[in-house]
């Protein structure tokens, strides 16, 4: 029996019986899956059979040849069928050699018919036997089902009638007369007994929904067993057909869901109002209690509210202790105070001379106001800490009403805004009323202080103000004094320095008088200035007779200004301190001393005032009358004199508004009566307004504030009196000290005045006397020395004159002599340069080169400049030299006449005539020297001229013969650059093609290290430079293979130019060279990045450069078979853990990655613009991958060459002169065609080096091409297998991470069961230690709940975290694999060259694989058979086209087009068939991974119900639909021409708890069908048992920690129960 092909004929039970997933099925389904099982069963059976091995051999292994054309290396180029037939037994045989392993019932033929009718006899008995039996099972299960209905509602209604007793006592505690005496916690302890019974309650109906369900379940699982049988027995006895069978079937299990549904559909209902009943008396009782709950918070709220404002009313807050005694320490402070200001204020009688000054007035006032600053200082600290401590009891009663609030918000008996307002007016304005009243008190107290302090003060400023007037008279008077002397000193310093000044001009005129007489230059003249010089001798000594005489005069008036200063300070100060006056001024005073009185500041005693200001006035003595002063007593000095006191100052300083107006009404009485008023002097008024009465009205009287006072009446503050018998004592010592000082100066500074006039006048006269001694011997001086000196000076100049003018007659021959030699040497050697310049024209012929022709031409020119510039410089040398000779002797004349001939207003000793009679003599030598050198420069000129002309003419006769040489020349060179060129651009191409074949083996080592997992070598070619595309990790900037023109660091072997060109073409510049001159350094050897995903990443980029390169290469050597063949760009960015941000889906538009975002195959979006894109850049891949063939382009080298030789050739010999000679005619034959003929063998030679070269390099790319496809086989199991480490390794970081959090959770959780554990003890029982066992166990029971909820946290994470990873580690290993299979659908692979030749046999000399491996490929290849190809069509016989045939291909783009979308890119014409293979989603569920059991239970320890430990998304989800394939069309397209057809999506089933997977099916890979896509086809599933078993190891570790967890609780929760039972129990 062909169980396969059986299978196979019946999809529906192979569709019904594969949703393993579903544990709910119906009878028919259950009975299809015990039949599929039965027939796997014998299917597996017959496996193991031998001949079933013998059918598997013949039927699958020559499936090889049609199925599978890629083939091992040692057969690339023989029969593929041999390598797989060479497998089987006997060599391949023939089908008569396999009939031994084939059945023996099919060698015999046909199986007999015999027994039939028996077994037709027994068939009805047997059908009616199991009908009989199912009935009665039928029948018995509905009576059970009844009678535990019954048991399971009686036992229901028992149960709530018991509850509701049981409530209705507990609510009895919320009656009136009750609802006080509990407290909060009470009151919520009732409902929370209440509250507890209603989930027991819920479950009780639960319960009761779950006995009759579980009942239903009963007679379900009796009837569907029945039905099993049933269908078994019925098909065994096969009365009926198959179908009749299975409808009867269908029938039973339909009447059984009708009655399973109208009993759920019921119970449904009951439960349903049962759960509204208890919603609704829950209600009620819910109301009754919140009613309770009410009454009694409202009760509280008031009785709180009553004790807050008592106690804010009362002395702890009205009036604190501390308020009271830091006003009893002010007190303190305040006489404290002012006993240290007195102690200062008596201080102030010390500051009198000779300690009186501004500096000692300012130090007692700075010490004053220290004094105050820092009473004042000390007085705002102790208000302010009385501010502080009413801030801090004032926040106190802030708190105090925040805490009142918080307790009556506790208490909840009134609303938020109703309590608010209640507790505002009753507490808030009782504590604002305290506030305001403490406030008002520290307010008065502070006004209180400030007014005391500001009365102390006044005192103060009072003494400063006075002291600084007597320091200010007294510093005055010394300084009138000082003024006094400094001003008749400076008085006599005027007179002496005009006289200075007077003597200087007449003792300058009698120089001047002497000069004239040392400046004659005669006889006569010298006695007319002797005459003068005599008379200024005696005007000098009548100036020093007047001198004398004025300054005598002026020293005898100073006394007298010293005596009137002092009298007028007597009266001052007398006036200022109160007392009488003991002199009086008169009017010589008054005149004399005028200065000095005004200077003096006014007095402000009211009493002398009048007799002060008359002192100022020039007529004072006939206008003061004597006002009669009363005497209140007597000022005695030290010397025994004593002045009378007429003004008491202590009441003047402290009122002194007061003073002035009693002065007033003193006077105005006085008056009044008759008596004479002294009369002011309006001057001395003007100046002091102060000592005039004033009319305006006085200020507003200040409002005194009284000292603050407690509730008892008791002052708070002190009220202090001045210490005005120390005030008096000090004034008095002042009084004294001042008038001691005066009486003393003045009488001293009267004395000195005297002294020093008579000391001046006796100084003076002596002074007078020295000047005539020192004057009258000047006179015989003038007449005898100064005359006879200058009548010497006179003879010596005229010789000096004499002795100049004869040298300079030597130098003038002498430089006419140096000029004619000089002219004569010059023109010789000028003369000798030209000769050189001519000799020029023999060295052109000697030229090699155009270059060296301009080069001797440049060299004539240069020799004819450089004439020039030596003649230039012998020429200005020449007139230089003669220009100094002739200057030379101009500047020695110039120098006598500066040094020698200097008059006496130049410093000299000539007088103005002898000096211009000698400066004409000089003139008449430099007119000559001037003629002289005019002449000389002109015979110059007409040389250079002369000189210039010769070079000039040899120059010409030089540049004439350059362009013939030239002219042959340039042939020379043009032919031979044409040649080199054409040599040099075949020898460029060829090392670019070495270069990048180099590129492709450095390449293909560094493939091979990365897949080994080893360091790359270095390059191994003839010196070629390793490829720049092998690159660090580091170094890789962009993982998309679009190749683009703008990477400068790509060689030309391994990127596309934007250009198309391939290999560099003469007409197109290449992007770089890779060598110079073939050969360059070996680069060294790159590391194997560690990290398995930088890894996996390096080998995809080297895969792609690699596949890129060697069909460039293919292209460029035109040796490639499938000439269609393209390297479109591939997306190489990885989808892995920790790249951030993930890279795009695959065939999405990402417009940053490739040109095009997507493979050519895939279609865009499905809109014309998008379609119009990927057309374009299809286009410009095409574009790009086109290259120029090597042979071709060298052939278009040597054409391009031998056209430009001829034509550069012909030109020549046409343009040249026939006249003019061959310049070089070892170099250029007399006709054209000798000079081709030499050209034409060098190219044929350079054709045949390239053709060589394409042979060698023809076999260096088929040997890479076989090398690489090697490597290919190996890429997709390293790099599946390096990605599925990468992940691996993030899965164990994440996992670990998640439970080490946890671990620190369960061990905080641990430690307080050492902690609970040691806290027991037996003395708890007692009834002091009752709440700290309470405690305890509360401390317990909240840990408990902590563990079950780090339990549930712990599974649910675990789930979470397995749903999250386990879709995103499948979707990587798919885009990986995704992007393995679009790199190898456009790798160039051995077949996709041209077969080897009769000189290709080295081919087969390559390594071959042995029998074993060839086996092992095999076998491996078969592991990835791609899924069979849908059905054709149905088409008229005659009309169905092949697959892939021109009528096939052209209807899928007609239809394309119809819909308005892009035609699909053609499939290259390549000898590979496309396929399509199913990859496996993996078992990707809670049960598979080992989260739950196979009963779908999650772990021991956590909730058996819970949907999110044991469904990925919850219950009731719908399934995972798979994703849409990368290589799909986009809404509403179509797959392309060679892609399979889907399967049909499985019909939607229930699966069992846990089952339900966590990945959705992964859409099936299209690509093409060689050895390398199985690869990636077995690397994929070999990747996901990876992670499946790393994620199943994860998930299992975590349900066996949870398990040990929970157990180890509930060993602890007995032990606990143990211990604290045994407590209790004592």
């Amino acid at each position: 029996m062909d169980w396969e092909k059986k299978t196979v004929a019946r999809p529906a039970l192979r569709e019904a019986a594969a949703d393993v997933f579903n544990d709910t099925k119906t009878p028919g389904q259950a009975l299809l899956t015990a039949l599929q099982a039965a027939e796997t069963v014998r299917k597996d059976r017959y496996n193991s059979t031998l001949a079933a091995k013998m059918k598997v051999a013949r039927e699958f292994l020559p499936a090889l040849e049609p199925r599978h054309p890629p083939k091992s290396d040692a057969t690339i180029f023989g029969k593929p069928g041999a390598e797989v037939a060479a497998l089987l037994p006997n060599g391949g045989g023939s089908t008569v050699a396999m009939s031994q392993y084939l059945p023996g019932s099919l060698r015999n033929g046909k199986v007999s018919l015999e027994h039939i009718k028996a077994m037709m006899e027994g068939q009805m008995e047997r059908h009616n036997e199991a009908w009989e039996a199912f009935v009665a099972t039928r029948d018995e299960a509905r009576l059970d089902l009844e009678r535990a209905v019954a048991a399971a509602a009686s036992s229901f209604q028992q149960r709530l009638a018991e509850d509701d007793a049981g409530i209705a006592e507990d609510m009895a505690a919320l009656d009136d007369d009750r609802v006080m005496r509990l407290t909060e916690q009470e009151l919520y302890q009732v409902w929370d007994c209440v509250a507890q019974r209603i989930p027991q309650r819920m479950r009780w109906i639960e319960e009761c929904s779950a006995a009759l369900e579980a009942a239903e379940e009963r007679r379900r699982e009796a009837v569907e067993t029945a039905l099993v049988s049933l269908c078994a027995a019925l098909n065994d006895a096969a009365v009926v057909s198959e179908g009749e069978v299975e409808r009867l079937v269908e029938k039973e299990a339909m009447a059984l869901n009708v009655a399973i549904l109208e009993n759920r559909r019921a119970c449904a209902d009951l439960v349903s109002r049962l759960q509204v009943s208890e919603v609704e008396v829950e209600r009620s009782r819910r109301a009754a209690w919140q009613d309770g709950l009410r009454r009694w918070r409202v009760l509280r709220t008031q009785h709180a509210i009553r004790t807050f404002v008592e106690r804010i009313r009362s002395p702890e807050f009205s009036e604190p202790a501390e308020r009271l005694a830091a006003f009893a320490a002010l007190r303190e402070r305040q006489t404290q105070a002012l006993a240290v200001l007195s102690a200062h204020w008596g201080r102030a009688g010390a500051v009198t001379p000779p300690h009186l000054s501004a500096k000692k007035v300012a130090s007692w006032n700075s010490e004053a106001s220290s004094l105050a600053d820092a009473w004042a200082k000390e007085r705002q600290q102790q208000l302010g800490a009385m501010r502080v401590a009413e801030d801090a009891l004032s926040a106190r009663v802030g708190e105090l009403v925040v805490a009142l609030r918080a307790e009556v918000e506790g208490y909840q008996g009134y609303p938020p805004e109703q309590l608010d307002e209640l507790v505002r007016e009753q507490a808030g304005a009782a504590a604002e009323e305290r506030r305001a009243a403490a406030l008002q008190l520290l307010a008065q107290t502070e006004a209180f202080l400030e007014q005391q302090a500001a009365e102390w003060a006044a005192v103060s400023a009072a003494l400063l103000g006075w002291l600084t007037k007597l320091c200010t008279m007294h510093d005055g008077h010394r300084s009138v004094t000082a003024a006094d002397e400094s001003e008749v000193r400076g008085a006599l310093k005027q007179s002496r320095e005009a006289f200075n000044a007077a003597d200087a001009e007449r003792e300058a005129a009698l120089d001047a008088a002497v000069a004239a007489v040392t400046r004659g230059s005669g006889e006569n003249q010298l006695d007319a200035c002797v005459a003068e010089a005599l008379k200024r001798l005696d005007d000098i000594e009548a100036g020093y007779r007047d001198f004398h005489r004025d300054m005598t005069s002026r020293a005898r008036t100073y006394p007298s200004a010293v005596r009137a200063a002092n009298d007028a300070y007597h009266v001052n100060l007398c006036g200022e301190l109160g007392v009488q006056p003991q002199i009086r001024l008169g009017g010589s005073a008054a005149g004399t001393g005028s200065g000095a009185n005004n200077s003096l500041p006014p007095s402000n005693n009211p009493t002398t005032s009048g007799a002060t200001a008359g002192a100022a006035g020039p007529t004072a003595e006939s206008s003061i009358v004597s006002v009669q002063a009363k005497i209140l007593g007597h000022i005695k000095l030290p010397d025994g004199r004593s002045f009378a006191l007429i003004q008491d100052m202590l009441e003047l300083l402290l009122a002194p508004d007061k003073q002035s107006q009693q002065s007033e009404e003193d006077k105005t009485r006085e008056i009044a009566d008759g008596a004479a008023a002294p009369v002011p002097d309006p001057t001395a008024a003007a100046s002091d307004p102060a000592a005039a009465p004033t009319t305006e009205a006085t200020e507003a009287p200040i409002t005194l504030v009284a000292s603050p006072t407690s509730s008892s009446g008791t002052a708070l503050c002190r009220t202090l009196s001045l210490p005005k018998d120390t005030l008096r004592r000090a004034i008095e010592l002042v009084q004294a000290g001042m008038l001691s000082d005066m009486m003393t100066f003045n009488q001293r500074t009267i004395e000195a005045a005297d002294s020093w006039a008579a000391e001046r006048e006796v100084s003076l006269t002596q002074e007078l006397d020295s000047w005539l001694r020192h004057h009258r011997p000047r006179a015989g001086r003038i007449e005898e020395e100064v005359r006879t000196a200058r009548s010497v000076e006179l003879v010596a100049q005229r010789r000096r004159v004499e002795l100049h003018l004869k040298s300079q007659s030597k130098a003038v021959k002498a430089q006419a002599a140096a000029f004619d030699d000089g002219l004569r040497l010059l023109e010789a050697e000028v003369r000798k340069g030209i000769a050189r310049l001519r000799a020029t024209e023999s060295f052109l012929g000697q030229c090699l080169s155009s270059k060296a022709i301009g080069i001797r031409q440049r060299e004539a020119e240069g020799l004819r400049v450089r004439l020039d510039k030596d003649m230039t410089a012998k020429l200005s040398d020449l007139e230089e030299r003669t220009k100094a000779a002739i200057t030379k002797i101009t500047d020695a004349n110039r120098k006598f006449e500066t040094d020698e001939l200097r008059t006496f207003e130049l410093g000299g000793k000539y007088a103005d005539d002898n000096a211009a009679a000698y400066k004409r003599s000089l003139a008449a030598i430099d007119s000559h020297m001037e003629r002289a050198g005019t002449e000389q420069m002109q015979r110059l000129e007409a040389a250079r001229e002369a000189l210039t002309g010769e070079a000039t003419a040899a120059l010409d006769h030089v540049v004439s013969l350059v362009p013939s040489h030239l002219e042959d020349m340039e042939l020379i060179e043009r032919m031979d650059a044409l040649v080199a060129g054409a040599r040099k651009k075949a020898a460029g191409e060829l090392d670019r093609n070495k270069a990048a074949s180099t590129s492709i083996t450095a390449q293909l080592e560094r493939l091979e290290a990365l897949l080994d997992g080893r360091k790359a070598p270095a390059a191994r070619t003839r010196g070629a430079a390793t490829s720049p595309n092998s690159r660090s990790p580091s170094s890789r900037a962009r993982p998309t293979s679009s190749p683009s023109p703008t990477v400068s660091r790509r060689s030309p072997s391994a990127s596309a130019p934007s250009s198309g060109a391939g290999a560099g073409l003469p007409s197109q510049p290449s992007l770089r060279a890779v060598t110079s001159g073939g050969a360059a350094a070996v680069a060294p050897p790159e590391e194997v990045p560690a990290a398995p995903l930088e890894r996996c990443q390096a080998i995809l980029e080297c895969a792609d450069s690699l596949r890129q390169a060697l069909l460039r290469q293919a292209k460029v050597l035109d040796f490639l078979a499938s000439a269609a063949l393209t390297a479109p760009p591939v997306d190489l960015r990885l989808d892995a853990a920790g790249v951030d941000p993930p890279p795009p889906p695959l065939g999405s538009d990402t417009r940053t990655g490739s040109p095009t975002g997507q493979r050519p195959s895939a279609k865009g979006p499905g809109t014309a613009a998008a379609a119009a894109a990927a057309a374009a850049a299809a286009a410009a891949a095409a574009a790009k991958d086109a290259v120029i063939k090597l042979a071709t382009d060298v052939e278009g080298v040597i054409d391009a060459c031998k056209k430009e030789t001829e034509s550069v050739a012909k030109a020549y010999y046409a343009a040249k002169d026939k006249a003019r000679p061959i310049r070089y005619p070892a170099r250029i034959p007399a006709t054209v065609e000798e000079l081709l003929r030499g050209t034409d063998a060098v190219l044929e030679g350079l054709r045949e080096q390239t053709l060589a070269y394409v042979t060698e390099a023809v076999k260096e790319l088929r040997t890479q091409v076989i090398r690489a496809y090697r490597s290919m086989e190996r890429l997709p199991a390293v790099a599946m297998a390096l990605l599925a480490e990468h992940e691996v390794r993030a899965v164990d970081e994440a996992h670990v991470g998640m439970v080490s959090e946890l671990e620190m959770r369960r061990g905080a959780l641990l430690k307080l069961v050492d902690v609970h554990r040691g806290s027991l003890h037996p003395t708890m029982m007692l009834p002091a230690r009752r709440p700290e066992l309470a405690a305890v166990k509360s401390s317990e029971t909240d840990r408990t709940a902590a563990h079950a909820s780090l339990l549930l946290t712990y599974g649910t994470q675990a789930v979470d975290m397995a749903r999250r990873q386990a879709p995103s580690l499948q979707q990587r290993l798919i885009r990986l694999a995704i992007q393995l299979a679009q790199l190898l659908d456009s790798f160039l692979m051995p077949q996709d060259l041209p077969p080897p030749g009769d000189g290709d046999a080295w081919v087969y000399d390559l390594p071959h694989k042995d029998y074993k491996q060839l086996l092992r490929l095999a076998l491996a290849q078969a592991e990835a058979e791609t899924a069979p190809p849908p059905p054709p069509p149905p088409e008229p016989k005659g009309k169905a086209g092949a697959k892939g045939t021109p009528a096939a291909s052209a209807k899928a783009p007609a239809k394309a087009q119809a819909k308005g979308e892009p035609p699909p890119p053609p499939v290259p014409e390549r000898p590979y068939a496309p396929g399509t293979w199913t990859l496996p989603a993996g078992n990707f569920d809670l049960v598979s991974l080992g989260w739950l059991d196979e009963e779908g239970r999650p772990p021991h320890g956590l909730p058996q119900t819970l949907p999110q430990l044991t469904t990925p998304e919850g219950p009731g989800s719908p399934q995972q639909q798979p994703a849409t394939p990368p290589t799909a069309a986009a809404k509403g397209g179509k797959p392309g021409a060679a892609a399979a057809k889907r399967p049909p999506s499985p019909t939607k089933t229930e699966v069992g708890a846990g089952r339900t997977p966590l990945v959705p099916q992964p859409p099936p890979l299209s690509a093409l069908d060689t050895p390398c896509h199985r690869c990636v086809v077995r690397a994929y599933r070999a990747a996901v048992q990876r992670v499946e078993d790393a994620l199943h190891t994860k998930m299992s570790g975590h349900r066996l920690r949870v398990s040990s967890w929970a157990k180890d609780e509930e060993l602890w929760g007995r032990t606990w129960a143990q211990l604290v039972g045994r407590l209790e129990g004592l």
